[in-house]
């Protein structure tokens, strides 16, 4: 709505002399507002000046000679109340500006009064009228709005499809439904808006039973004694072809012998009922279907003579390894099985067809119904590029079979460019654009030390390296090593002989790299680097030296080291006491405090990773803190040990990274109680290696998730492990073992490790959960550093 000011002026003069403080004219500060709806407001500001335009102070009055229309308070507020114009006018002594005011509302939205979510028969006119009422932006009712009705779904007629609001901002018309039963739907819209627009739904249902028919399985073709290939089915319809739910029909074999199942039937949703016919003898066999007001349907089929036959089909194929590069071997493997039920009764080949050729021939001996037996084909080494096999069972058609389309099964196995990488012999002057790959094939003869790295040139790029079958995406990768540069490194201390992927990623370009591989040198260990800020007595900080000590046993290889040169962790960001970070780490540094955290319990400690490598997600910074008041009670109970070989486990990432690796499901932070668990392979093998292969509580491993903030999700299951060492209670009077499980989850998070240091450990049984020695011991929850994780270095995965 628009309203024009139109100001008027009245002139009182001045002599000139002196001071000018006299009121010469009145104006108002717009020419034009807009109130679109009921209620709304704007501002208006009078100003009094002199003869010399300046302005002065002078009273000023306001007033509407149509306040049902708009009104204006003391200090110019102008309000919207009706539609029509007014005119305003803003009076200081004899001097008056006057402005016209024009209000209309605007329609913005509609909303549903009656008519919404009715129900009836198809075809007929619904009891309530659909009503909806136009409203402004403030929410009141608009009148003489044109509104447009239109059928979306489900067809059927509206008495009106265009009507105007009434005085209350109402428009109506009837809907008469379609005759498809279901969701039916209308909308309704202000002409001219993009906003306004309301939905009405209707459920149309199937009018009463005028049909029934056959509508599916009759005149089939099949064997004596044996069910049809497709069901029966019977209809029952309305007048328009609607199917009617709930109406009993009852099936009977007439003439053959056979049976049917289910004899007795109820109509689904879609009308249909449906049984299973099985032939009686070799020839015509008739069956009927029968409801409630209809005439029998009859339903004919055609029993040939069954003859037992075998039925060769391939259960499974496999080609290994999977992933290969062109310096692998490949085997195809598949199980063969007769799924008939008759033997074969001779011996039949099985071919191998390689990218459509034939490779490869094996004759399997007769193989009786139900009976499989597995054939293999050796392949060898195939060049680069997509490749398929197929294996088909008995090619020639010797063998009598039920089926003769299921003998042949085909597998895609695309093969992977590489080069052959020599220990000693370099690969020098490497080079590849942003985020390509080149890949590489080690063969280690014998079980030795191993390092293979990277070095000179410019760029950066990734090193990766995987022992067997070679991973489908570089993330699953078991060495990833990310430094900045093009300098990588990737340990195996006593590697494992066999076949070593190698994998270069260009995170960006990079060129004149040297690849090498370094067989049989010293061993380059695994290092825990302890930092002392506030350190204990001798025999507390000597159990920090014998923990790392132990952790440097588990975990057998070098991990690459990170240089926080270019990028220094600001003091005090992972522990209070901690300096600036500028210098290199390998492979892990941990900052220890001691001291005074909040007197005897209930904090004894937190302990966690502070800096994670942005590739692999290993920790290279972490801390450990403890309250010393706690930590010379635990020293007083001899648990002084597995209490700090528990906490060290955290910095390494037990409980702390295992979210971000993916291992962590169904956490209890976001469901309480849920079956929270550990998903890494090597953990789980070990568990039930453990005694857990008959475990039943849930999935395995199962992982704490009713200690609350601190220690659920972080922990193993106190209710399941007992007294395992990173369960979150350490006894006393009992041994605390590190057990084998715990190790294999290190190797689950990317770590090599030696499982032969794992200790004595079986999962307990039920009745064994809480031992006769136990003691008081200590409780651990809670125990998990809290802060952020931060990602060092510019590189995440990413796929």
């Amino acid at each position: 709505l628009l309203i024009a000011l139109v100001i008027g002026l009245t002139n009182c003069g001045s002599d000139g002399t002196g001071p000018d403080t006299g009121g010469n004219s009145v104006s108002i500060s717009r020419t034009s507002v807009t109130l679109n709806f009921l209620g709304e407001t704007t501002q208006l500001t009078a100003t009094v000046r002199n003869s010399k335009n300046v302005p002065v102070s002078g009273q000023v009055t306001w007033s509407s000679d149509a306040p049902t229309v708009a009104t204006v308070s003391s200090n110019g507020l102008v309000t919207a109340i009706g539609n029509g114009q007014a005119t305003l006018t803003a009076t200081s002594g004899s001097l008056s500006a006057t402005a016209s005011a024009t209000v209309q509302q605007v329609p913005t939205s509609l909303s549903i009064v009656s008519g919404n979510a009715q129900s009836d028969t198809v075809g007929q006119l619904l009891v309530e009228s659909l009503v909806v009422r136009a409203e402004d932006q403030g929410g009141t009712a608009v009148s003489g709005v044109s509104i447009n009705f239109s059928i979306n779904q489900g067809g059927g007629s509206l008495s009106e499809t265009s009507v105007t609001t009434d005085s209350d901002g109402e428009a109506s018309t009837t809907w008469t439904l379609g005759t498809t039963s279901g969701a039916q739907n209308v909308t309704a819209l202000i002409q001219g808006s993009e906003g306004g627009k309301a939905d009405f739904s209707a459920t149309a249902t199937p009018g009463p039973a005028t049909a029934f028919s056959k509508e599916w399985g009759d005149q089939q073709i099949g064997k004596n004694d044996r069910p049809l290939p497709e069901p029966i089915k019977a209809a029952v319809k309305d007048e328009f072809g609607n199917g009617i739910a709930g109406i009993p029909v009852t099936f009977a074999v007439t003439d053959g012998g056979g049976s049917i199942n289910p004899a007795d039937s109820v109509t689904s949703e879609t009308g249909t009922a449906e049984g299973t016919w099985t032939m009686g003898v070799v020839g015509a066999n008739t069956l009927t279907a029968s409801t409630a007001g209809f005439p029998d349907l009859e339903f004919t089929a055609t029993a040939e003579l069954y003859v037992a036959k075998a039925d060769l089909t391939i259960s499974s194929m496999a080609v290994s390894p999977a992933n290969a590069t062109a310096f692998q071997d490949l085997t195809v493997t598949a199980t063969i099985m007769n799924s008939g039920d008759f033997t074969t009764g001779s011996a039949f080949d099985v071919q191998l067809l390689l990218d459509n050729v034939q490779t490869g021939n094996t004759t399997v001996s007769e193989l009786a119904d139900s009976a499989e037996t597995q054939v293999s084909f050796d392949v060898g080494r195939l060049a680069s590029g997509p490749h398929t096999f197929q294996v088909v069972i008995d090619p020639n058609n010797d063998i009598d079979e039920h089926d003769e389309a299921n003998n042949s099964v085909g597998r895609s196995a695309p093969v992977a460019a590489a080069t052959e990488l020599v220990a000693g012999t370099p690969a020098r002057n490497l080079s590849l654009p942003d985020s390509m790959e080149l890949l590489f094939n080690l063969e280690l003869p014998s079980s030795s030390n191993l390092v293979i790295s990277t070095s000179g040139g410019s760029g950066d790029l990734d090193l990766y390296v995987h022992h067997g079958p070679r991973p489908a995406h570089r993330d699953d990768y078991k060495c990833q090593s990310g430094s900045p540069i093009s300098s990588e490194s990737c340990t195996f201390n006593a590697a494992e002989p066999g076949v070593y992927h190698i994998l270069l990623f260009a995170w960006d370009q990079f060129s004149g790299v040297t690849l090498e591989a370094q067989v049989g040198g010293d061993p380059n260990p695994f290092n825990i680097e302890l930092v002392f800020l506030n350190g204990g007595t001798t025999e507390q900080d000597d159990a920090f030296r014998t923990s790392a000590a132990k952790w440097e046993s588990i975990i057998t290889d070098d991990i690459y080291a990170f240089s926080f040169a270019d990028s220094p962790a600001l003091a005090n960001e992972c522990i209070s006491g901690q300096p600036l970070i500028s210098d290199v780490v390998d492979d892990v540094r941990i900052y220890v405090s001691i001291r005074d955290i909040d007197g005897p319990q209930p904090i004894l400690g937190r302990a966690g990773p502070c800096y994670i490598r942005g590739l692999s997600e290993h920790p290279i910074v972490g801390m450990m803190e403890f309250d010393i008041y706690d930590f010379d009670r635990i020293t007083d109970q001899g648990l002084l040990i597995p209490v700090v070989l528990h906490e060290m486990g955290h910095v390494l990432g037990i409980g702390t990274i295992w979210d971000r690796k993916e291992l962590l499901m169904n956490p209890s932070a976001v469901t309480p109680s849920a079956d929270t668990h550990f998903k890494g392979p090597h953990a789980i093998a070990a568990f039930d290696n453990a005694g857990g292969v008959n475990y039943t509580g849930g999935q395995k491993v199962p992982v704490e998730n009713e200690a609350g903030p601190g220690s659920q999700d972080s922990h193993w299951r106190e209710a399941v492990f007992n007294a395992e060492l990173m369960s979150p209670f350490v006894d006393s009077g009992v041994q605390n073992p590190l057990s084998r499980i715990t190790i294999q989850s290190l190797a689950d998070l990317g770590y090599g490790v030696d499982v032969t240091q794992g200790e004595p450990y079986s999962v307990p049984l039920a009745a064994d959960l809480v031992s006769p020695d136990r003691g008081p011991g200590i409780d651990l929850r809670d125990d998990i550093r809290i802060g952020p994780i931060l990602v060092v270095g510019p590189k995440k995965r990413r796929r």
